[in-house]
């Protein structure tokens, strides 16, 4: 695999020009890959900026020793890849809270292929990507909840939200982890 750091566009179906700070290249191939090197966006809720036990699915990564009870706001493939490796990693008491009403985020309306090479050495379409994370959450039994809307983490680790089927509730998460 060649990597090429720049700017990425298409010229054409099967060519991709990538302005690097010296030159542009031409690419041409059947199977092109543009990673965005998109960051992790901090939503606007209420006490997640800046609160030192709100992770982003690299900063988790980084903990010596990961959380008892793990809530995960988000059930788009990053917040689905999280959960999944959490369970893998031995954290048993799992919740994912998902604001729209099918798990998969943006991916289920991404159409094209490009997905799925790292992770599961295929290319997949975004759906097709997003059911494979989606499985594996079903298949580890890690709970979730759709159509759920996240309204504040308090300093205290109490998450408050709402839906339908619960109204408005809220989690206390006691643990942070093994060494808490």
């Amino acid at each position: 695999v060649t990597v090429y750091t720049g700017i990425g566009s298409f010229v054409s179906t099967y060519v991709v020009a990538v302005r690097t700070a010296t030159e542009e290249i031409r690419l041409t191939s059947k199977q092109i890959i543009i990673n965005t090197g998109a960051e992790t966006v901090i939503p606007p809720i209420e006490g997640v900026a800046g609160n030192p036990f709100v992770y982003t699915s690299t900063s988790i990564m980084e903990l010596a020793d990961l959380p008892r009870r793990l809530v995960i706001i988000g059930g788009g493939p990053a917040g689905l890849a999280a959960a999944v490796a959490a369970r893998k990693s031995g954290v048993q008491d799992i919740l994912i809270l998902e604001r729209d009403s099918e798990l998969g985020g943006i991916l289920n309306q991404c159409i094209h292929n490009g997905f799925g090479l790292h992770t599961f050495k295929e290319e997949l379409t975004g759906p097709e990507y997003a059911a494979r994370f989606v499985t594996q959450v079903r298949e580890l039994e890690i709970e979730y909840k759709l159509n759920t809307m996240v309204l504040d983490l308090a300093a205290d680790k109490t998450v408050t939200a709402m839906n339908k089927t619960d109204g408005l509730f809220q989690l206390c998460l006691l643990y942070t982890s093994d060494a808490a």
